[in-house]
């Protein structure tokens, strides 16, 4: 029995040290990924917001499909930081599976 208490303690152990994270990038200098808040209404209209910050420009990226190359999203390509929250618009067929984003930061 006390091996398994051992055993028992060894395992969460090693899950809660696995749960433990920082945002990409903070380790290397540069600002973590911002959230993304995604919204998209029936007729296509996609709606993409995030949290800047000043010193910074961002590059939205899109890929249509899960295993396609990630593109530019036009219009949101090198966006400078205010501080604010900024937002960037995008149109989809509402008949298609949802595009993928993320916002890639830059120092300028």
């Amino acid at each position: 029995m006390n091996m398994f208490r051992s055993f028992l303690f060894v395992s969460v152990l090693v899950l809660l040290s696995g749960c433990v994270s920082k945002p990409m990038g903070a380790d290397q200098g540069k600002p973590p990924l911002p959230p993304l808040m995604i919204a998209q209404n029936g007729d296509g209209d996609v709606t993409i917001e995030w949290e800047s910050e000043p010193g910074y420009v961002y590059t939205i990226y899109y890929q249509p499909a899960v295993d396609a190359d990630w593109k530019v999203l036009r219009k949101a390509d090198r966006v400078p930081g205010t501080g604010q929250r900024l937002t960037a618009y995008d149109r989809v067929d509402p008949n298609r599976p949802l595009r993928r984003y993320r916002v890639l930061p830059e120092e300028r």
